[in-house]
């Protein structure tokens, strides 16, 4: 339902009409409106610069908001825009976990947030943000990444372990067919108990 697909040059204009919107702009340190031959310009160098990266979310298909992460040393700093339509919909929160997964293995992730702006403070508290530091104007937002080497160990071993058990899959069909189709079905149907249980879990 919800993706991230990678800006293009010819996304530039999009990019400048959300960056240009009144509550993007009141939200920004920046709060004047951006030029375009500036936008323009600035884009085009930062979409080829590795420190940069930049998504259009799609909710249905339908282009929605942005995400944009910027590393700046070992660490990853991020923002996001979502028009108002798309809002309350846990779009923000969903595309920010998805991007999670372009990040390298930086330790951590950071979000600077306008202290007025409640609506974003809660947004990345809920998934996981926890206060950093406060300048009175700004929040810095702090989330720990180091899960994700967790997870790609588990990713691994589970690669190898399902090597392992189709290996075992293929033995039973050898000897038993019909006893080993019996036991594929039971597993196939836990499969979508255990798919629907996740569904509620991500709602």
């Amino acid at each position: 339902m919800i993706k991230l697909i990678k800006a293009k040059i010819k996304d530039s204009n999009y990019f400048l009409t959300l960056r240009n919107d009144e509550t993007a702009r009141k939200n920004s340190e920046n709060s004047k409106i951006i030029l375009k031959k500036d936008h323009i310009k600035w884009f085009n160098k930062a979409i080829i610069n590795k420190n940069f990266k930049f998504f259009k979310i799609l909710y249905k298909n339908r282009a929605c908001g942005y995400v944009r992460l910027e590393k700046i040393k070992k660490n990853f700093y991020t923002s996001i825009f979502v028009t108002p339509e798309y809002r309350r919909k846990n779009v923000a929160s969903k595309a920010l976990i998805i991007s999670e997964g372009y990040i390298d293995r930086s330790k951590y992730i950071f979000a600077k947030v306008r202290n007025s702006n409640l609506y974003s403070k809660k947004l990345f508290s809920k998934i996981g943000y926890e206060y950093f530091k406060n300048n009175g104007k700004f929040l810095l937002m702090k989330k720990k990444l180091g899960g994700l080497k967790v997870i790609d160990k588990i990713e691994s071993i589970r690669g190898k372990n399902n090597f392992n058990w189709m290996n075992i899959l293929r033995l039973a069909y050898k000897n038993s067919p019909k006893e080993a189709s019996k036991i594929m079905s039971k597993i196939y149907k836990d499969d979508q108990r255990i798919s629907k249980l996740v569904k509620k879990l991500i709602k």
